[in-house]
């Protein structure tokens, strides 16, 4: 056998996160990747809202824009993406773009990190895509409680609580099914602070994946990446409180994903009460998501023309002050001109 072949035959992992934006997917793919896990190339630059970083792929994300647009959705939608769209020529092009985008972006890393929530809305592409590249995909699935996210997502996007819980339950139950019978593992933000050794040990364990830079210099470094102060709203078992049914399928779902986080857990029971909820959650979604779109559309409308308006002021201000400075400089060289011309009179 060629060197060639050997390479061709080598066996090839993606450890793939899902989860609820603002659920602690990127501390968990900061510690993944000091662990080993291929990093993308393109990655996202840190912002105020992740200082840390996001651990995300740019390209990765403008494709699963794209796909969320020609599905007829977006990240913020609650509603239940189109079913068909996965069996349409649209989505098989999709699936040559993850392909193409997956070896610009990792190459032949035997072991690689796929991180973005949008994700969960389109698993099943992504199972596709993977077993095409001859991928085999190792989900770990974040978990938060849901008013940790809620008020995380307040502060960084002005969502309403009602809005932020329809998002986590949509998120939350799309990733579990459609991650269904993979090598999977969950993790809850709070253990992955609380002691991110056992927490990888046992995500290892349940993947089948050996951390290659697990060492003396990789705990030291994840030490340093880690900290409590990640965690800015902490709710830890607080009960929902929000109209029904929305409060009572968020409850619902959130014990069945703790409770699929067990070791040695039964999942048909679990798996079960999540399909209920996301059959009931689907036949209100299909009543009630235009009248809620078009409110929630209006108010986002409010906030960009707010944030356009205060940028334009700000720019105003910047203007202002560069001139007076302008100003200033102009009169203290004029002044320095006047005294020093009197001094040699």
């Amino acid at each position: 056998m060629t060197a060639e072949n050997v390479v061709a035959k080598a066996k090839r992992e993606a450890v793939v996160i899902l989860g609820m934006h603002r659920s602690g997917t990127s501390a968990l793919g900061g510690v993944l990747t000091r662990l080993g896990a291929q990093a993308p190339r393109t990655l996202m630059i840190p912002t105020k809202d992740n200082p840390r970083g996001y651990f995300e792929s740019l390209e990765l994300l403008k494709v699963h824009e794209s796909i969320l647009r020609s599905a007829g959705s977006r990240w913020n939608d609650w509603g239940p993406v189109n079913p068909d769209w996965l069996d349409t020529p649209t989505a098989e092009q999709f699936q040559l773009r993850l392909v193409e985008t997956l070896q610009k972006e990792f190459g032949d890393a035997p072991l690689f990190l796929i991180k973005d929530p949008r994700a969960c809305l389109f698993f099943p592409l992504w199972r596709r895509a993977l077993k095409s590249a001859g991928v085999i995909p190792k989900v770990v699935f974040q978990l938060r409680h849901p008013l940790e996210v809620a008020q995380s997502l307040e502060a960084r996007d002005q969502f309403s609580r009602t809005r932020s819980l329809l998002l986590w339950l949509r998120y939350v139950l799309e990733g579990e099914r459609g991650s269904r019978k993979l090598p999977r593992a969950f993790v809850h933000y709070r253990d992955l602070l609380g002691n991110w050794q056992a927490a990888v040990q046992r995500v290892g364990k349940a993947l089948g994946v050996k951390w290659p830079k697990y060492s003396g210099d990789t705990v030291f470094a994840i030490e340093e990446f880690l900290s409590s102060e990640l965690r800015h709203h902490t709710f830890q078992d607080a009960e929902v409180a929000a109209v029904q049914p929305l409060a009572g399928w968020v409850s619902e779902a959130y014990a069945a994903l703790n409770h699929l986080a067990l070791p040695r857990a039964t999942k048909a029971s679990a798996q079960s009460t999540l399909d209920r909820i996301r059959a009931e959650f689907d036949a209100s979604a299909g009543v009630y998501a235009a009248v809620v779109r078009e409110h929630e559309t209006r108010i986002e409308g409010l906030y960009a023309s707010a944030k356009k308006q205060l940028a334009e002021k700000s720019e105003e201000s910047n203007d202002l002050s560069a001139r007076l400075q302008q100003a200033a400089k102009e009169r203290d060289t004029g002044r320095v001109a006047h005294e020093k011309q009197a001094v040699e009179l």
